[in-house]
């Protein structure tokens, strides 16, 4: 597939692009679409800055730095698996993907019901939406004390991450 990033012209793109997928943390929102027109198979994306970011000039800033970058990567050939098709069991996810572990979790719910991994999330904004995902699999949160060298359930400000286990995890012997 061809991918290129281009500046959306018409007003009926745009609106299309939005029917599509998209990703977001609290600075922007991508959105990306495999946009069909005659003898094209283009995947579209766009990006959305939010004032969190800083004044417009700085938006625009990482506008053009994120497309200079999405431009590198897809000069370059990139192979990828299907997690779901792995013949392995898995045992353990870690997701530190910038805030964008609420998305990761709901793209791997097959396989958390199928293999039941402990999961390691870093501390984001959407820690109570992932919490009653994992709530309905069985799983409990948990933080661990370096100090006390224990698993507990109330957070330290010194905290990056969350483990999510099931009962069986916290007795099998490693």
């Amino acid at each position: 597939m061809k991918t290129k990033v281009i500046s959306l012209k018409n007003n009926e793109d745009f609106k299309s692009l939005l029917k599509g997928r998209k990703l977001s943390n609290k600075y922007f929102v991508m959105f990306y679409k495999k946009l069909l027109k005659k003898n094209s198979n283009y995947l579209n994306i766009s990006i959305v800055t939010k004032k969190k970011l800083g004044n417009a000039v700085q938006r625009n800033f990482c506008k053009r730095r994120f497309k200079n970058i999405v431009n590198e990567i897809i000069k370059k050939k990139i192979y990828m698996k299907k997690v779901g098709k792995l013949n392995k069991n898995i045992g353990l996810i870690k997701s530190d993907t910038n805030g964008n572990e609420l998305f990761v979790i709901k793209a791997l719910l097959n396989i958390i019901k199928k293999d039941k991994p402990a999961i390691i999330i870093e501390i984001t904004d959407d820690i109570p939406a992932i919490d009653k995902i994992l709530k309905k699999h069985l799983y409990k949160g948990y933080y661990y004390s370096i100090e006390a060298k224990k698993f507990s359930k109330s957070e330290k400000k010194s905290t990056l991450n969350k483990y999510y286990l099931q009962k069986e995890h916290l007795y099998k012997q490693f």
